[in-house]
């Protein structure tokens, strides 16, 4: 496992084993933590008539389309349901009955509604980045504005951690602008990371999350002022909890 800065490796999506990008002075701040974590296709509804790509295209289509769907609305947090998802739930719940003080949000990158906040009202749709070709992708990033949007949603943050699939990632369109005295993390997992924790390589990075949260709430808050301080401390709590 390594830890280099991002602005030298931006464009290498061939990461090792629980890699994390990082960026960032060491300069104490108050802390509120942002992760930015992908769509998944299970979702909590499945209609026949969900949204599609082309349903995205067009604002009028689009909301005419969301009224169609109403009954099936919800916040995008309740939404998703695929592995990733559930375990990051479960562990953000984790620390926020746990640290009432302590503020961890979540932002969703989502291939048919662009970036997403927790709260945000969404439809049952079926979209994803994971089948477009490059060409595709970064265009159709671009009409979601998912660069821009998220450099914008991780303004006041002290330490965001990015939970993103090599397609999703790409979306991204690295590299991010930010604040010196912001943590910028991206956790990527492989094959390997997936055998040694005994948990399928879909949802680790969700997984492990879980597993940083509950860590931090059986151990103490000041954990995140480790993190902060030196974010190589997450790979060194995770390793603890490999099985093999």
């Amino acid at each position: 496992m390594s830890i280099i800065r991002v602005q030298q490796n931006m464009n290498r999506l061939g990461l090792p084993s629980l890699f994390l990008y990082i960026e960032g002075e060491d300069i104490m701040k108050n802390y509120k933590i942002l992760i930015i974590t992908s769509c998944t296709g299970k979702k909590k509804f499945n209609p026949p008539n969900k949204l599609f790509i082309n349903d995205f295209k067009d604002m009028n289509i689009l909301k005419h389309r969301e009224l169609e769907l109403e009954e099936y609305k919800c916040k995008a947090i309740d939404m998703y349901t695929g592995m990733q998802h559930i375990n990051l739930v479960e562990g953000l719940n984790i620390i926020r009955d746990t640290f009432e003080n302590i503020i961890v949000d979540v932002n969703i990158i989502s291939a048919g509604y662009g970036l997403l906040r927790e709260n945000d009202i969404i439809v049952p749709y079926e979209v994803t980045f994971n089948n477009m070709k490059s060409t595709e992708l970064n265009e159709w990033s671009n009409y979601l504005n998912i660069h821009n949007a998220t450099i914008e949603s991780m303004k006041g943050y002290d330490i965001v951690i990015f939970l993103l699939g090599g397609k999703y990632l790409k979306a991204l369109q690295l590299p991010l602008e930010n604040n010196e005295n912001q943590r910028v993390i991206f956790l990527e997992t492989k094959q390997e990371d997936a055998t040694s924790f005994s948990y399928g390589l879909v949802g680790l990075k969700g997984y492990l999350m879980k597993i940083l949260f509950k860590h931090i709430a059986e151990n103490g808050v000041e954990i995140f002022e480790d993190i902060y301080n030196n974010p190589k401390v997450i790979t060194d709590i995770l390793n603890k909890y490999r099985k093999k």
